[in-house]
């Protein structure tokens, strides 16, 4: 009885003893870590925090990638891409992104053109993708919409919102293609106003319910849209329905307005001609 009874103190005064000896020195470590560097300029956790660093602006740059390709801005998310992959060249997400974008970007020259060539690409991109990725759903909208296929161009973009609830070019889509198919205005005004939601700088929404509201005639939404729109990317066809809402709306600066508008669209389209 006293042996086992010895033995088991002897147990836990090693247990312990190793116990303090593990936190001493372990704290012992970090003292000598600390005097190393402070003594000689010696980091030793330097090349961690650098990992850490560039793994953080690469994801910075992929994440703007994943941005500008939500907003089919294809130049700029590889660019993107490309400085994500050059901070760090196994981001993977990155590689994939670019793969996207050179999908991608020929599909939207072609597309008014040759329906033919942009199904097969479609083909092609969803065997990449995946058939329920939502820009498989997108691209067939706009197929559909350049065809005329109003009924299925919705489908297609109303799948695009429940892949992907935050991809603005879809409500955008959704809501020419209603006022393509002379539905209800209204249903296409709520569809840009979702994406005005999910981004209220995004220029084209604004250019969107703009137009929208000329056509309902409440002239004083479609002036502080199109003025909107026109702020945030100058374009002739903004300042042009911005001078026609002056005009329809009428008053004594209506005709002013709409003159200064209509010259500033004038000189916009001269300067992109010459």
């Amino acid at each position: 009885m006293k042996q086992s009874m010895f033995t088991y103190k002897l147990s836990r005064f090693n247990s312990l003893f190793n116990s303090y000896w593990i936190l001493i020195s372990f704290i012992s470590a970090l003292l000598l870590i600390g005097y190393v560097y402070y003594a000689f300029g010696v980091d030793y956790f330097e090349d961690y925090r650098k990992l850490a660093i560039t793994r953080s602006s690469a994801e910075f740059y992929r994440k703007l990638g994943d941005q500008m390709l939500s907003r089919a801005e294809f130049k700029s998310a590889e660019e993107a891409y490309q400085e994500a992959l050059k901070i760090n060249p196994n981001n993977i997400a990155a590689t994939q992104g670019i793969l996207r974008t050179q999908i991608l970007e020929p599909l939207k020259g072609e597309k008014y053109y040759r329906p033919e060539v942009v199904e097969a690409k479609l083909n092609h991109l969803s065997t990449v993708l995946g058939r329920d990725d939502y820009l498989i759903h997108y691209y067939r909208g706009i197929l559909h919409s350049d065809q005329y296929e109003f009924d299925k161009a919705k489908m297609a973009f109303n799948r695009t919102i429940e892949s992907n609830p935050d991809f603005i070019a879809a409500y955008n889509m959704l809501g020419t293609t209603n006022l393509q198919a002379r539905d209800d205005i209204s249903e296409a005004i709520s569809n840009f106003s979702k994406a005005l939601k999910i981004d209220p700088n995004y220029a084209v929404t604004h250019l969107n319910l703009g137009r929208s509201y000329l056509l309902t005639e409440d002239f004083d939404k479609a002036i502080e849209h199109l003025a909107r729109s026109k702020k945030l990317s100058p374009q002739a066809e903004s300042a042009l329905m911005l001078g026609d809402a002056y005009l329809y709306k009428g008053g004594d600066d209506s005709i002013d307005n709409a003159r200064r508008e209509h010259e500033y669209a004038l000189t916009i389209l001269e300067n992109t001609t010459q």
